[in-house]
This record gives structure tokens, sequence and C-alpha cells, in this order.
């Protein structure tokens, strides 16, 4: 009987591990989510790993080859003992990918530490180096911030990501 295992990959590896097992014949499973982040000046969407470092695949190590995934490029190991393996837990696996969306994806929303008040820079986009005020968020994507402008305070719609703390 097949049962869900956690894979422990080398560091930045997990889709050359999924990759890899899956041309292997494997049924491998590596939960991400999407992020914003800036690089460059510019905001973009990346995927990353929902757990850094790990991945599932689906084997009945009773019947199949199990330990040609320990020698799978991007592979570190499979968490266990020195007895063998040890399964996820029942129906963990299962539970995640009924979570994810249709692209398998997971939606994450930042968790935004500001309240009301807080002192806050704009760090990219039209107002980039402007301080001033949290004042309240809008939705997953948006802030208002108080903005000082032309010696009055101006409230402000921005993106989430092109606000830090100061």
């Amino acid at each position: 009987m097949k049962r869900w295992f956690a894979v422990h990959t080398k560091a930045h590896r997990e889709q050359q591990a999924l990759d890899n097992l899956s041309r292997q014949g494997f049924e491998a499973w590596l939960p991400q989510y999407q992020k914003n982040r800036r690089h460059a000046g510019r905001a973009e969407t990346v995927t990353r790993p929902l757990f850094p470092r790990y991945l599932f695949v689906a084997v009945d190590i009773t019947a199949e080859r199990w330990r040609a995934i320990l020698s799978t490029y991007g592979v570190a190991g499979l968490i266990g003992t020195a007895d063998g393996p040890l399964p996820a837990p029942e129906g963990v696996v299962e539970e995640l990918k009924e979570r994810a969306d249709a692209a398998g994806l997971f939606t994450i929303h930042r968790a935004l530490s500001f309240k009301a008040g807080d002192t806050i820079r704009v760090a990219a986009g039209p107002m980039r180096d402007l301080e001033g005020l949290f004042e309240a968020k809008t939705d997953s994507e948006r802030v208002v911030i108080l903005l000082r402008l032309l010696g009055r305070d101006v409230r402000v719609t921005v993106s989430s990501i092109d606000i830090e703390a100061l």
C-alpha cells in the first residue's frame, strides 16, 4: 500500500528533486505558494516551496524500489529512523492537497505587523523614500498611509509590498 513520505532535499533543490523523482516514476508532490518580492527595483511574483527543503513522495516501501529515492539528484534523504523511512501521518498530505488551489498552489497573505500610527517608509513606486504613518489595511494587497506632502497630511493607498518599517 502506497503511503506518503517526507523527502529532505538539498538546499534550493526542491524542484530538481521533484523533477527527477517524477522522471523515475515516483508520485511526488511539492507544496508551493506564490510570493510577491522586490528585486532590482521592481516587484515580481515568484513561486516558493511551502516547506523549504521538503517534498512528499508516495511509495509502497514493501513492494517498490524506494532506495532509488536516496540517490536521486536533489534529494538529501528520507525522513525516518535507522530502521527506515517513516510515513507521514495518515491523511495529512491529502488534506494539504485539498487546501491547494487548482494549480496546486497555496494562498498565503502577508501578515502585516503594522498598527495604526506606526512610522513606515515607502520602499518602491512613485512615492519611494517618503515616510509616513500607517493608517489601515484595505485588503490583502493594499494599505492606506498618511504622508506629509505640501505641508499637510495626505491619505495615500499603496501596495503592501511597497512599505517597510522604520
